[in-house]
């Protein structure tokens, strides 16, 4: 299945690969008036190179590939964003690291949870359930949240997004974060005399 993607428009090409199922070699790859010759990469892999030109607007685009009868078609759109010169990208969280934990409501303490995905900058701001939290820039595709003992007590799901900063940015998609609360027991030995 394509997933979304954020490009941006200052290097000289972009180069876009999908990922989807029966495809055919050669075939055209259409993003929004634009039609230019797609390699596939494998029967579920394409590649297709888009010039600056093409999408020196910025804004959101879709691709969608065509496949000629008898049975072929136009498939459904993978739709991504594309940032305008000077504008930050939309990030894009692909899982985290760890996604679940188990712990003591009692004893819980602060975690760092490692955030995969694209678009990130050294503006990036994660956020726990919506709330801003402690978050190190560590590359590109990869940031550190800071999910504090309080957040876990809680138990259940946490919701995790990045946002980017203007001008452009934006909120990501969420990842779910899942909590597995135990309550630990001390048993203290009576003593009879």
């Amino acid at each position: 299945m394509p997933r979304s993607r954020s490009s941006s428009a200052w290097g000289l090409k972009i180069r876009l690969r999908a990922a989807a199922s029966s495809i055919a070699s050669g075939r055209p790859s259409r993003q929004t008036q634009i039609s230019a010759t797609a390699r596939a990469l494998s029967s579920d892999r394409l590649t297709v190179q888009i010039g600056v030109a093409d999408i020196a607007a910025g804004g959101p685009a879709g691709v969608t590939v065509f496949n000629p009868g008898p049975g072929g078609g136009i498939s459904n759109a993978a739709e991504f964003a594309v940032a305008a010169p000077g504008e930050n990208p939309i990030p894009s969280i692909a899982h985290l690291s760890p996604s679940k934990v188990m712990t003591d409501v009692a004893s819980a303490s602060t975690i760092v949870v490692l955030i995969d995905g694209t678009n990130f900058i050294a503006d990036s701001q994660a956020q726990w359930n919506g709330a801003n939290r402690p978050t190190a820039f560590v590359s590109s595709t990869q940031l550190k949240l800071t999910v504090t003992a309080a957040d876990l007590a809680l138990g259940g799901q946490g919701s995790v997004t990045v946002v980017n900063p203007g001008p452009g940015g934006g909120a990501s998609n969420t990842a779910t974060f899942t909590i597995i609360t135990i309550q630990s027991r001390t048993f203290v030995p009576m003593i009879r005399r």
